[in-house]
């Protein structure tokens, strides 16, 4: 079994088990900074490339419909990476995964929320053309699944504002014929955290 549906079980044992928490903001927006780590190598033209580390940004807004579990949206670009095919070399690649997920949150206070969840959408791959110039490849998208955990800890006297860390594992991969993209990348993030609460009166929604 794979380690993210490890996590899934994890998450919906948390959800129905766990007591709530103080904490009751609704919303949660997170913005910072991306490490886009593959765990896999491509074939292009069949010779075996890979793709290099590189960084990015990226952007998550999660509700929280229930004490302990959120919808998650989020957006992540790694820009510049490199992909190396024996001696040649691709650069500027641009990688943007597109993702909605379901978070299940094991500890949540006014200090810490820690949380896993499941994730899937969509994967983008920018053009891009080795430095021989005899292979170009045109813009690809894939779909993609997989896994995170992350935690949020509080800077902030009211808990609102805080720092988050953590990683998102991700299945990727483009089988086009002659280019097969297969990255699964981890993406390690660093990002600043604000959460907040619309009252009932003015949202509508129930509490």
């Amino acid at each position: 079994m794979r380690a993210w549906k490890w996590l899934l079980v994890v998450a919906v044992f948390a959800v129905l088990a766990a007591p709530a928490s103080a904490a009751d903001e609704r919303f949660v927006i997170r913005f910072g900074i991306v490490l886009l780590e593959p765990t896999a190598d491509s074939v292009i033209e069949g010779r075996t490339a890979e793709l290099d580390q590189a960084w990015g940004g990226g952007f998550d807004f999660e509700w929280m419909f229930g004490q302990r579990v959120g919808l998650e949206g989020s957006i992540a670009t790694a820009v510049d990476a490199d992909i190396n095919r024996d001696d040649e070399t691709a650069a500027g690649v641009t990688v943007t995964p597109v993702t909605v997920g379901l978070n299940g949150h094991l500890v949540r206070n006014d200090k810490l929320d820690w949380f896993v969840g499941v994730v899937v959408g969509q994967m983008y791959f920018a053009d891009f053309d080795f430095e021989d110039d005899t292979t170009t490849v045109s813009s690809e998208s894939s779909t993609t699944y997989g896994a995170q955990t992350g935690v949020d800890f509080a800077v902030s006297e009211n808990g609102k504002w805080a720092i988050h860390f953590g990683v998102k594992y991700l299945v990727a991969d483009v089988d086009r014929g002659r280019v097969t993209l297969d990255v699964d990348p981890l993406l390690v993030r660093a990002m600043g955290v604000f959460r907040w609460s619309v009252p009932p009166a003015v949202s509508g929604l129930p509490r």
